[in-house]
């Protein structure tokens, strides 16, 4: 967690204590293992990250199910509930972090199907999950 400065809003890490010049950060945060996928329904999924790591220190989560189109700032929480969805549809989703810089770290890749949605007699809408699954699409 960054701590700030006592004259203003510039995050302490930031301010290089012999010059009083500020320090650019450049180094975007890293995620190293995969996403992944959890508690997965006809209409909904859980994404869960591993801890970022960065020089200065990881601000945040972004988590997006729709290929990087829109994605959702979870702050320092590492997981994101999706939900809304779509039965039996393919939903390529991404996962970044970020630091109080700006620095953004390669997105983190995953495909995930949601379950088909039947009726207990076989036929549509019912609460019963069936089939679906997950891919991983890793990142390099």
């Amino acid at each position: 967690m960054l701590g700030f400065s006592p004259i203003g809003s510039t995050p302490i890490a930031a301010i290089n204590q012999t010059a009083g010049a500020p320090v650019s950060d450049t180094t975007k945060p890293v995620m190293v293992s995969p996403l992944s996928y959890g508690n997965l329904a006809f209409n909904s999924f859980i994404l869960s990250v591993p801890a970022a790591t960065d020089d200065v220190g990881v601000a945040g989560y972004k988590f997006s199910t729709d290929n990087g189109g829109t994605f959702t700032d979870t702050g320092v929480v590492r997981t994101f509930t999706a939900t809304g969805k779509t039965p039996s549809t393919l939903y390529h989703c991404q996962a970044v972090a970020y630091d109080a810089a700006g620095n953004v770290s390669d997105p983190l890749l995953l495909d995930v199907t949601t379950s088909a949605y039947v009726s207990a007699a076989g036929g549509a809408n019912s609460s019963r999950r069936i089939g679906g699954g997950g891919r991983h699409r890793y990142s390099t």
